[in-house]
């Protein structure tokens, strides 16, 4: 087992999770100890599943349009795993443009 720093991103997330009128993505890292990159990948997309700052509110779903990218995944030594799990930098989506 070793240890893995992933890099993540998410993309078109409810502004609600935020009091915002419009969608809103954000950068974030895991890090999770792990057999394999793949392994170390779904342990952290498990991790921002379980995350209470992206748990919607009653009755309001996640639209088809969010997504989340594994960026970039590393193994890295123990002594490079913080103390305690990063947080989020969340930023505003530009809207769509319109129709031509």
């Amino acid at each position: 087992m070793g240890w893995f720093r992933c890099a993540i991103s998410g993309e078109n997330f409810p502004g609600v999770l935020l009091n915002k009128s419009r969608a809103v993505g954000f950068y974030t890292t895991r890090f999770v100890e792990a057999d394999t990159v793949d392994e170390a990948g779904k342990k952290a997309l498990q991790m921002l599943r379980a995350d209470a700052l992206l748990k919607l509110p009653e009755g309001v779903s996640y639209p088809l349009a969010a997504m989340v990218y594994l960026e970039e995944i590393e193994q890295v030594p123990r002594n490079a795993v913080p103390r305690e799990v990063p947080g989020f930098a969340f930023f505003d989506m530009k809207p769509s443009p319109g129709p031509a």
